[in-house]
């Protein structure tokens, strides 16, 4: 999670968060980017062993 007030590094982490897609019209991608979101499975892992 990323908490800012700064408008360029919001934009940047928009990006990244989408693969590094910039721009969903033409499926520009600008950055190296990745999806980090975690699937269910890894999220109910880690919340059973961090109790």
């Amino acid at each position: 999670m990323i908490t800012t007030n700064n408008e360029e590094i919001y934009k940047k982490a928009i990006v990244l968060r989408d693969h590094g897609k910039a721009d969903h019209r033409f499926n520009k991608h600008t950055e190296i980017g990745d999806n980090w979101r975690f699937s269910e499975i890894t999220c109910c892992t880690w919340y059973s062993t961090d109790e």
